[in-house]
């Protein structure tokens, strides 16, 4: 499913800009996705840990690695499981 809307989604650029000349392919588009993804996932991030510095004071140390147990909760829920 995800790699039909790569190809859906490099057509609809391409289809988007064509009298300028750039050639859209479907690696560009998802060398797109991957640098949008990693900068919301680092603004996540950074959200999540002051929030919980916030509400639980606890040392940073503890907050590092809950949020890193919950990532990979959520990377063998959505990823690995499917």
């Amino acid at each position: 499913m995800a790699l039909e809307d790569l190809f859906m989604v490099a057509e609809t650029i391409s289809r988007i800009i064509p009298k300028t000349g750039v050639n859209v392919s479907y690696y560009m588009v998802l060398a797109g996705l991957i640098v949008l993804l990693i900068l919301s996932s680092f603004i996540l991030v950074t959200i999540a840990t002051r929030s919980i510095f916030t509400i639980f004071r606890k040392p940073p140390s503890f907050i590092v690695k809950a949020i890193l147990l919950v990532g990979v909760a959520l990377l063998i829920l959505g990823v690995i499981l499917p």
